[in-house]
């Protein structure tokens, strides 16, 4: 819940910049974690946990 209010205050800066890929990407890892979760399935939270890592890293090179 905290990324997700985190992501929510942080994606129109991400959007202005015109990374819409990256934003699009980051909802997309973070709808994953939170589906991964609710299903109590491990291996695939930690899987789209790392994914969501790596976006972090683009999302970096956006600002």
């Amino acid at each position: 819940a905290i990324t997700d209010a985190i992501w929510t205050r942080l994606q129109g800066d991400v959007l202005a910049l015109h990374a819409d890929d990256a934003a699009a990407q980051f909802s997309a890892s973070i709808s994953t974690q939170q589906d991964a979760l609710a299903a109590q399935d491990g291996p695939a939270l930690i899987q789209e946990a790392t994914n969501g890592l790596e976006l972090v890293d683009v999302l970096e090179g956006v600002f």
